[in-house]
């Protein structure tokens, strides 16, 4: 049965041809919150994935632990049970495998204990002895929280893993040489730690390394940051990019992309000292937080055109279920790249050949409104739900289609939206012999 469709449009790059909204081309920008209430200082801020909220851990009065929470607007005080002491400083990490915050606390220049917050309550896991002060970041790939610092080692820097409970320290054979107040931070997509800078006592450093969670790799940037320590840094999972800011003195805002480092010229917070940085992925920013010359401040960093891709209306089941469609894990359309979508819940048979729609609008198509209801022609509790300005066939491979989109680097797309929809042919699941999916709504951002 051929696809009941009217244009066949085979090269997906045509969407180029199809986007009438216009947008400006903008950079990441620094931007200062002013909340009501505020944390005096913060020791550590790490992004609590399992309920989507910005941590943040202060010392009180007490010598105790305050936990906070960032929403975007406001700080707010997380009541919790049984919050440690933190005589100095504290470095944390969320563990998003077991869904727990890791915080080690550090005595006097050495590491003492590591607790674990979870479902409101702190619970002291493990008093440590040797471990490093210094970075602490989750590795996916190790399942594991990994400090890394300057330990009793004179040969470079030690790498620790924490899992279950227990540190166990790694042996390597290449290490960046031994230093203090470097900046690091976890590239999750690319899954390694990065770490930039330091001091030793002669040096300032200006070197890039990677751990990959077995060795370590000293990388050869065409371009690099000037020499700084007691930066921030932190990884923009959205534009994959590590984000590094800060240091004793004043410095452009500088991205690292796996390949080389790039500076942000936009101007920078000015005046704060002590950064602390991490990334809320649900809000698509980096939040930063550090002590001012004029007080505390609460700034984030982001692309005022964000890449989205959100899914709208529902499908219609057939003989394998509801054809399901949504961005492949870690994809947006971000300008001049490859949008990729998966499609799933398909029959696997030859028949059941999916097709992929694209539109750039969601309320009316050749005089139709929509969405149309289908069941009219034979497809009950179908619709469909964008307009159809592209389609394109799918290869349905063992009920899953892939479906890539490429983007055009023509700045005058930013901020264009487009809709997507998939039909799958299915000729036992109703009259009309198809089925539809979701749809899903993209909106074209720029790194």
């Amino acid at each position: 049965m051929p696809c009941p469709c009217n244009r066949v449009l085979g090269s997906a790059s045509v969407v180029a041809g199809v986007l009438a909204s216009l947008g400006a081309g903008q950079s990441p920008v620094w931007r200062q919150r002013y909340p009501s209430t505020a944390p005096l200082r913060l020791l550590s801020l790490a992004y609590d994935t399992a309920n989507q909220r910005t941590l943040g851990f202060e010392k009180e009065g007490t010598g105790r632990l305050r936990t906070w929470s960032w929403n975007g607007r406001d700080w707010q005080i997380l009541a919790v049970q049984a919050a440690p002491l933190a005589p100095f400083d504290v470095f944390t990490c969320f563990d998003s495998n077991r869904g727990v915050v890791v915080v080690v606390i550090e005595t006097g220049g050495v590491v003492s204990e590591t607790w674990e917050l979870a479902a409101g309550t702190w619970r002291l896991v493990a008093t440590a002895s040797g471990l490093p002060r210094g970075g602490l970041h989750y590795l996916a790939s190790r399942s594991a929280c990994t400090i890394i610092g300057a330990g009793q080692s004179t040969a470079g820097l030690e790498v620790w893993e924490y899992s279950s409970g227990t540190w166990a320290r790694r042996t390597v054979t290449r290490a960046p040489s031994l230093r203090f107040e470097f900046a690091t931070a976890s590239d999750t997509q690319r899954a390694r730690i990065v770490l930039f800078g330091g001091a030793d006592n002669t040096f300032f450093h200006a070197d890039t390394w990677e751990w990959d969670g077995s060795s370590w790799e000293l990388r050869q940037p065409f371009n690099s940051p000037a020499p700084r320590i007691r930066a921030a840094m932190s990884y923009d999972a959205r534009r994959r990019r590590c984000i590094l800011y800060g240091g004793v003195l004043e410095f452009p805002t500088w991205e690292w992309d796996g390949v080389n480092w790039s500076a942000n010229l936009t101007p920078p917070p000015t005046h704060v000292t002590s950064p602390r940085m991490t990334f809320d992925p649900v809000r698509g920013r980096l939040v930063l937080f550090g002590d001012e010359l004029a007080g505390n401040t609460t700034w984030e960093y982001f692309t005022p055109l964000q890449a989205t891709h959100i899914s709208f209306g529902s499908g219609c089941a057939g003989t394998a279920g509801t054809p399901t469609l949504a961005a492949a894990p870690g994809s947006l359309p971000w300008l001049g790249e490859i949008l990729s979508c998966r499609l799933t819940n398909l029959p696997n048979s030859s028949v059941a050949v999916p097709f992929g729609f694209v539109g750039v609008s969601r309320q009316l198509w050749l005089g139709i409104s929509l969405p149309f209801d289908l069941g009219q022609l034979g497809a009950p509790g179908c619709q469909l739900l964008t307009s159809v300005e592209i389609q394109q066939p799918l290869t349905n491979g063992a009920g899953v289609a892939q479906w890539q989109l490429a983007l055009p680097a023509t700045v005058s797309l930013l901020g264009a939206s487009f809709y997507q929809q998939a039909l799958v042919l299915d000729p036992t699941a109703n009259a009309f012999g198809a089925v539809f999916s979701n749809g899903t709504h993209a909106t074209i951002g720029d790194r």
